[in-house]
């Protein structure tokens, strides 16, 4: 289960995959986006399925690191371009 989570409508905590490293590939495109020209894009959903039935992702727009930390995985904080709408922020905070 990965830890994702809003903190604030501008500022969402992401866990990348379990085996993605600092190092990695993976891990240096996250960190490094802006200098490698990647923009990274947030999508996001309140759980896989509802009712049986898969639920759609909501397009939040992007995003940039402020900042990250550990190893397998990358707990990392993306500031997002828009705030998110107060429905979604709502749902989705930890522990709500």
């Amino acid at each position: 289960m990965y830890a994702d989570y809003p903190i604030s409508r501008e500022l969402l905590h992401w866990e990348s995959q379990s085996i993605t490293t600092q190092n990695s590939d993976t891990g240096q495109n996250l960190i490094h986006h802006r200098e490698r020209g990647y923009t990274i894009l947030i999508f996001v959903r309140a759980a896989k399925k509802r009712n049986g039935i898969t639920t759609p992702f909501t397009y939040l727009g992007p995003a940039d690191r402020m900042s990250y930390e550990s190893e397998r995985p990358i707990k990392m904080i993306w500031r997002l371009h828009h705030p998110m709408p107060a429905e979604i922020f709502e749902e989705n905070q930890r522990g709500g």
